[in-house]
């Protein structure tokens, strides 16, 4: 074993208040999409709903889930790649 730097050692209480932040900055750009987009993300990756599940709750094509779904990834990942 090998000694670590202090500096290179999280605290649990650190860890989590950067899961916080970063919970807040998804938040913050959630907010920024449109109903649809935001609504076809959180049933897909919150509540674990399928793209068919999604489109019959929406009333929408399976297609169309799919491209929120593309158009809001890459959306977050832009979004939060620059605020990071």
């Amino acid at each position: 074993m090998t000694a670590c730097d202090e500096s290179e050692v999280s605290s649990p209480l650190e860890k989590t208040m950067g899961a916080h932040q970063d919970l807040e900055r998804v938040e913050k750009a959630l907010s920024k999409l449109p109903a649809k987009s935001r609504k076809t993300f959180l049933l897909s990756r919150i509540h674990a709903k399928t793209y068919s599940e999604i489109s019959e709750e929406l009333n929408i094509s399976t297609s169309a889930v799919e491209k929120h779904m593309i158009r809001t990834l890459r959306f977050l990942r832009d979004h939060l790649d620059r605020i990071h």
